[in-house]
């Protein structure tokens, strides 16, 4: 679980062993049902880059100040790519999820309601949507002292 990974500072987060343990366990699993739940499908690149891209903001929130230096430069170390790539495919996969949503949402609210996108604003950034996850993530897990505050 989270807890027992020890604080670094974001500006260390850029090496593999770093994310590597991670996204594990309960957490893992929360993290996977919670993009699920946002539309984001499985067998999206995307989708993994997300998980990794929350894990990593649960643990350290400073790298949603950063995330073209700091996050996206990590989880495409991990996953022998370029930063590029990484925010293309959240972006694809986000991008994907929201217009699907707008289809959903005569039967039930916007599955992006937390930061109140409405039908007629723009699709969240990839930022936003990795803030507004994290958020519910933390929400949850902080009563199991699975997240840092």
């Amino acid at each position: 679980d989270l807890h027992s990974f020890p604080t670094r500072r974001s500006s260390d987060l850029t090496s593999v062993s770093d994310i590597s343990g991670i996204v594990e366990g309960a957490v893992d699993a929360a993290i996977g049902k919670e993009l699920k739940r946002k539309g984001i499908h499985l067998h999206r690149v995307g989708y993994i880059y997300l998980k990794d891209a929350v894990a990593l903001a649960m643990r350290d929130r400073s790298v949603l100040h950063a995330v073209t230096k700091e996050l996206y430069p990590a989880i495409a170390e991990k996953h022998y790519t370029s930063s590029a790539g990484v925010e293309r495919a959240m972006r694809i996969a986000i991008k994907e999820a929201w217009e699907s949503s707008r289809t959903i949402i005569i039967m039930e609210k916007s599955m992006f309601s937390s930061y109140e996108t409405e039908i007629s604003q723009k699709c969240p950034t990839v930022t936003r949507f990795i803030c507004e996850v994290t958020d519910t993530m933390c929400g949850e897990l902080f009563m199991k002292r699975q997240c840092k505050r």
